[in-house]
């Protein structure tokens, strides 16, 4: 394995760099099939709206999902053919459009999360609990590395 990048990490760190991207490129197909979908937008837009329950500009879902606004254009334009959204002027700034979800878009998003729900838990259950307690509890600290600039706060 080469573990030239990096120098002056530790080699447990460097390693573990290398496992962590073996485990996510072999992936089973389907489930980065999945994580192709949902890289698309569609579903982070949806369920955006679906947590936010008001009428949202283009904007703010540029700013909420940290995506262009070509790209949410793009995205609200494919949304709106499926009639999983709709958009329109705002009457009291005309200036803006605000986009809602349909019904039909809200039952896509429920579906779709209630779907990796099930999917997680079988997962989960496979790992069992203590497997699954101490992953949840190592992925905390992750998380909170991930997030802190000062990794001595962890």
């Amino acid at each position: 394995m080469p573990f030239d990048f990096l120098p002056d990490i530790p080699f447990f760190a460097r390693e573990a760099v290398v496992s962590f991207e073996s485990i996510m490129d072999n992936a089973h197909k389907e489930q980065r099939e999945g994580l192709n979908r949902v890289n698309k937008g569609e579903l982070f837009v949806l369920k955006h709206l679906y947590h936010q329950k008001e009428p949202t500009t283009p904007s703010e879902l540029s700013s909420a999902l940290q995506s262009s606004m070509a790209r949410i254009s793009s995205i609200l334009k494919s949304l709106e053919e499926k009639g999983h959204i709709e958009r329109r002027i705002d009457l009291h700034d005309r200036r803006n459009i605000l986009v809602t979800l349909t019904t039909e878009g809200s039952d896509r998003i429920a579906t779709e999360m209630n779907h990796r729900r099930h999917e997680l838990a079988k997962v989960f259950t496979a790992m069992g609990e203590s497997h699954t307690k101490e992953f949840i509890r190592l992925l905390w600290i992750f998380s909170k590395a991930m997030a802190c600039a000062d990794l001595s706060e962890i």
